[in-house]
């Protein structure tokens, strides 16, 4: 595509194109009409393709209002390019308050978890701002499970707003707390039918997904099994 000064485009291109149009007739400050259809804009230029295949691109300053509301019209109804972010993660942990109990034969406990999740832009190029939407999963520990993969899992949903990553750097969230119980039967107790001495729920996971414009543009789990054992 060639790029010229306005005045020389005014001259060759206006001037000689009138021939079939193809989608509109602009018309430049000066008067000066040329029919042809945008291939390109942005908020400051717009190019264009005449009939006979050759292109220009010039100042939309240099356009009628009308016409200037016309590619403005035209560049707002372009769908946007997909986002492409190059995103790490990576997450712990952490113990936001707990509580313990006795009860007739029985140690207490009651935990409030989260998890402290840490993003990465690893690209040279700055993260817009972005929401967060995030599941996290608990193994609720019961009576009569003796088996971790029996135990029964339960999804806590949450999000929170990023206002963007700068590049190369990294952005810290906390998830909400969920809570965690546990139960213990003190030395010379049992359970009438034998179920186990211990009961202690835990966390299991995240999954969270990044979202932009309404659009998931990163996804990632931990342990990464997540996504084909449950559903989001």
């Amino acid at each position: 595509m060639r790029k010229i000064p306005f005045i020389v485009f005014a001259v060759i291109a206006f001037c000689a194109g009138t021939r079939a149009g193809l989608g509109r007739t602009f018309t430049a400050t000066d008067g000066r009409t040329m029919e042809a259809e945008i291939i390109a804009a942005t908020t400051a230029t717009v190019s264009v393709k005449r009939a006979d295949g050759r292109t220009f691109e010039f100042p939309l300053d240099r356009l009628s209002p009308a016409d200037r509301t016309f590619v403005e019209t035209w560049r707002r109804a372009q769908p946007k390019p997909a986002m492409h972010l190059d995103l790490s993660f990576r997450m712990q942990s952490k113990i936001v308050d707990q509580e313990t109990g006795t009860q007739t034969g029985i140690d207490t406990k009651t935990e409030r978890k989260a998890y402290v999740v840490v993003i990465e832009n690893e690209s040279f190029q700055p993260v817009p701002a972005v929401t967060v939407e995030y599941r996290m999963f608990v193994l609720d520990d019961q009576r009569g499970i003796d088996s971790r993969s029996d135990m029964p899992m339960k999804k806590t949903s949450g999000q929170t707003r990023l206002t963007g990553i700068p590049r190369l750097a990294e952005t810290t969230f906390t998830t909400d707390a969920v809570e965690l119980k546990q139960s213990k039967l003190q030395s010379g107790w049992v359970y009438a039918d034998g179920s186990k001495r211990r009961i202690k729920d835990d966390l299991f996971g995240l999954w969270l997904r990044v979202i932009h414009d309404g659009k998931v543009v990163a996804e990632w789990a931990q342990p990464d099994t997540l996504p084909k054992k449950e559903t989001w």
